[in-house]
């Protein structure tokens, strides 16, 4: 049997060759960074364009004006509600995640469904300490969580629940897990979207906020955190 070869010419410069020095080569074209898999994720920052997730879903502001920064969010003090609202109800079954400023002030609410009456989220202490809070009817939970960051640092925290049982991580540290019972509380979203008590809605920055109905692991909410830090570290944010 006989085969059939072409062969390609080629000269190879060994005198005088120069090469490229890819340490001073500048990089153009910058991808944008990946959204977390199986999650509502906006990146918030820019304009309202940003209100848009990923996936196409939309956040609607409820009163607190909006200024924007390269990217994050600053939703202002209001004598209402403050929100930025998904069009997700309250459940009993869901995971949240938010990379928020940490600030010095006290007594307001940063995410969730928090009622009067019901819903569960993160909120500031009449002390100013980061809380889960939950509620279920008359009966008020707050959980203060531990924080290793300052004020004026970009911080990330995300909480899951399934039922009676919450799971909550603060940055890198270990998960914290919880049985508490609550109501059913307001629609889900960013800043205080149903209390209706004057002083709860305080000015926040945002710079990332997640959603999925279903419940994530413990080493699912640590994996989270890994890839929100390194979405962060591309849109030029260093969190906690």
């Amino acid at each position: 049997m006989s085969y059939l070869f072409n062969r390609l010419g080629f000269e190879v410069p060994f005198d005088g060759a120069q090469y490229l020095d890819e340490s001073k080569v500048k990089k153009v074209v910058t991808l944008p960074p990946v959204p977390q898999p199986g999650f509502t994720d906006w990146l918030l920052g820019a304009s309202d364009t940003s209100l848009v997730a990923t996936d196409g879903t939309m956040l609607t502001a409820s009163d607190g004006a909006l200024t924007w920064n390269s990217a994050s969010v600053n939703i202002g003090a209001a004598t209402g509600f403050n929100a930025l609202k998904t069009p997700y109800a309250d459940s009993q079954t869901y995971t949240q995640a938010i990379v928020f400023r940490l600030d010095s002030a006290a007594a307001y609410v940063i995410c969730g469904s928090l009622t009067l009456s019901g819903g569960d989220g993160l909120q500031k202490n009449a002390s100013g300490a980061l809380c889960y809070t939950r509620r279920n009817g008359s009966s008020i939970t707050a959980t203060a969580l531990t924080v290793n960051a300052t004020a004026g640092n970009l911080i990330f925290v995300a909480f899951t629940r399934n039922g009676d049982n919450v799971t909550i991580l603060v940055g890198g540290s270990s998960p914290v897990t919880l049985s508490q019972s609550k109501s059913a509380g307001s629609i889900v979203g960013i800043g205080n979207a149903g209390i209706t008590t004057a002083g709860y809605s305080k000015a926040l920055e945002v710079a990332e906020y997640l959603y999925r109905p279903t419940l994530s692991t413990a080493d699912e909410l640590s994996q989270i955190y890994a890839d929100t830090k390194t979405r962060c570290q591309a849109r030029g944010l260093s969190i906690v």
